[in-house]
């Protein structure tokens, strides 16, 4: 069902965006008609969803996708929050120390340089 959703949200914003370039080569057709776009567009999603439901394959990917992600156990916050703070200090001592590194090359090489 999401991927109908994300399908028919996609659909609506390549026509419109494909219609107002015809517009503009065009001038007589308009600006794009919003209402005939999303109808459109939901339609298309419709169908596919249908589409999807009625193919065994398709409805057994899905409800293997959902039991699996029944099994994932997320971090809680405060796991979350740790990694964050461990990926952050890296960050900036892994930024500190290349920095530090690109000057004293830049102070060899201006010395090799001046010789």
């Amino acid at each position: 069902m999401a991927a109908a959703i994300l399908v028919a949200f996609l659909f609506a914003k390549i026509t419109d965006a494909v219609w107002r370039k015809l517009a503009t080569l065009k001038p007589t057709l308009g600006e794009p008609q919003e209402e005939a776009v999303y109808v459109l567009a939901a339609l298309v999603g419709v169908l596919l969803a249908f589409y999807a439901w009625r193919r065994r394959e398709a409805r057994t990917y899905v409800e293997e996708v959902a039991s699996e992600l029944s099994k994932v156990t997320w971090p809680s916050k405060k796991e979350v929050t740790n990694s964050t703070v461990v990926v952050v200090m890296t960050t900036l001592v892994a930024t500190t120390f290349f920095a530090l590194m690109d000057q004293f090359w830049r102070f060899v090489t201006d010395h090799v340089y001046a010789l």
